[in-house]
């Protein structure tokens, strides 16, 4: 198994080419994200920021008044550093494992592009998901997409019928986990393990940490299109803390 942090640190330097190549997708989440702003902005969070460069452009769109931006692997956060301003602050910090000292800071709180997915376990999933709705602020959002392994439209019928027979007579939480590699040039790929999650898992995990789904979107992670059922796109959740 292939550690997020171990990934990251060699994915670094490819990382802003290969985002260009889903930014149909990544565009179309952004834009609903916007949409569905809490009524005041407040601090903004990003949790897992990659490069930095979506982060700090959502930031200067939502009119956030600060922005700190964490993310577990060394290369990464190095390149975020380079966008720190008065209003921009970067830190190595790994939201799954340590908890955060701050609470009810940020309004609104980021969690991209299967940044969930990355966390090896289910257990430290859900502490993610605690620790993350610990720093929200009562009137705050958080925002998260995650890969999803009943997705006909992008991995084929034959792949997601083997998925949810699995899930069925086998249910286990490893098997949303897959090797698979992400290719970065003509002669070059990298191996990574992350976790794809069905929807009923994500709601489970959700119900676990006390959250509440405001809003679910299903987008189509080629195109960008919002589809109307899970079985056609990656699933993107809206949440606020329960009362």
């Amino acid at each position: 198994m292939v550690s997020s942090k171990e990934l990251y640190n060699k994915f670094a330097p490819y990382y802003r080419r290969y985002s260009k190549e889903k930014i149909a997708y990544i565009n179309s989440v952004d834009k609903l994200i916007l949409k569905n702003l809490p009524a005041r902005v407040g601090e903004v969070l990003d949790v897992g920021c990659g490069d930095g460069i979506r982060g700090v452009s959502l930031f200067k769109r939502i009119g956030g008044e600060k922005m700190l931006m964490i993310g577990s692997s060394d290369e990464m956060v190095k390149l975020a550093k380079k966008l720190t301003s008065q209003e921009i602050r970067v830190k190595r910090f790994d939201i799954s494992l340590q908890k955060p000292k701050l609470e009810g800071q940020f309004n609104i709180i980021l969690c991209l592009w299967n940044v969930l997915g990355h966390i090896p376990s289910t257990s430290q999933r859900l502490t993610a998901l605690e620790n993350i709705k610990r720093v929200l602020g009562k009137s705050g959002k958080i925002y998260i997409d995650i890969s999803n392994r009943y997705n006909v439209r992008h991995y084929g019928l034959n792949k997601i019928f083997g998925n949810v027979i699995k899930d069925i007579l086998k249910p286990d939480p490893k098997n949303g986990d897959f090797d698979y590699k992400i290719t970065i040039s003509r002669s070059r790929e990298l191996d990574s393990t992350c976790h794809f999650f069905n929807p009923f898992e994500m709601r489970s995990l959700i119900k676990k940490a006390r959250l509440i789904v405001v809003k679910e979107y299903s987008v189509d992670y080629r195109t960008g299109q919002l589809r109307r059922t899970f079985f056609e796109g990656h699933l993107l959740y809206i949440l606020v803390k329960s009362v």
